[in-house]
């Protein structure tokens, strides 16, 4: 049923569903972003990593198209009550830029030495708590994802190199220094070892000697055995088969990319 205003159902109804929408929003990005969630203390996926595949991608936009679909139908802003014209317009320009973002592809060539991979694995002990034994097994449950998140984001980077999507030799060159710091260090002294370590120390009574023993050879475990694997995989796809490649750095925005004049027409 449609008001005066071309809108689904009263004001008051349409204004209540848009608030809905904002909170269905925020909870698929929690969980397509856990690792942003766990960073400002949303627990719920303390034990994911992001699906950095092009298939994760296409299911991204699906879903998010169709909220900007129900919320463009609640609309338009003038038809809804003042307090919420703000929502809807700031609700629709986060669901556009969140489309744009992954419609651009950049995530699939990029070489991010700062915030990818290695670098924004590498922080997420900082912000992880380890307050207990529970907290510990959701931590070793990330930390098996993240050789898997690894491996994916190096197919996907060799899928876009098959395309001719290629980063710039800069931030390639950044990276691989970066991964040949970390893989030259004895595991052990890892961020992603010795920062949970040290938080559990700091946690009092809560780990008993077992539970720590247990998570200390467990954590140390999937660090050597599955993520320093996976590491030393992308660092050799990237010297390998990247830097040859690689776009010099008298190119470096993504208008020198297959398509990226598009993709930057989108994010702007």
């Amino acid at each position: 049923m449609t008001d005066g205003a071309g809108g689904i159902g009263g004001a008051g109804a349409r204004a209540a569903r848009l608030g809905e929408l904002a909170d269905a929003y925020w909870a698929a990005t929690l969980e397509a972003e856990p690792v942003m969630g766990t960073a400002i203390g949303d627990r719920r996926f303390d034990d994911r990593m992001p699906d950095p595949t092009p298939e994760g991608a296409a299911a991204r936009r699906a879903g998010l198209a169709a909220l900007l679909a129900e919320v463009d139908a609640v609309g338009p802003a003038g038809s809804l009550p003042a307090g919420a014209r703000v929502t809807w317009s700031m609700l629709r320009e986060c669901l556009h830029g969140d489309l744009a973002a992954l419609q651009s592809g950049l995530r699939d060539w990029n070489v991010d030495s700062l915030e990818g991979v290695p670098a924004g694995l590498l922080v997420i002990p900082d912000f992880q708590r380890v307050e207990a034994p529970d907290a510990g097994d959701a931590l070793l449950a990330r930390w098996r994802a993240m050789a898997d998140y690894v491996d994916a984001h190096a197919s996907t980077l060799r899928r876009s190199l098959a395309e001719g999507r290629v980063a710039a030799t800069p931030t390639v060159d950044r990276t691989i220094a970066l991964l040949d710091g970390l893989l030259g260090e004895p595991v052990g002294r890892w961020p992603l070892v010795q920062t949970p370590l040290g938080a559990v120390d700091a946690a009092g009574p809560a780990w008993t000697p077992a539970a720590r023993e247990r998570f200390a050879g467990e954590l140390l475990g999937v660090t050597t055995d599955a993520i320093q694997p996976a590491l030393a995989r992308l660092r050799a796809l990237l010297a390998d088969a990247v830097r040859p490649v690689a776009r010099p750095d008298t190119a470096p925005g993504m208008g020198h990319v297959p398509g990226g004049l598009e993709g930057y027409g989108r994010l702007i």
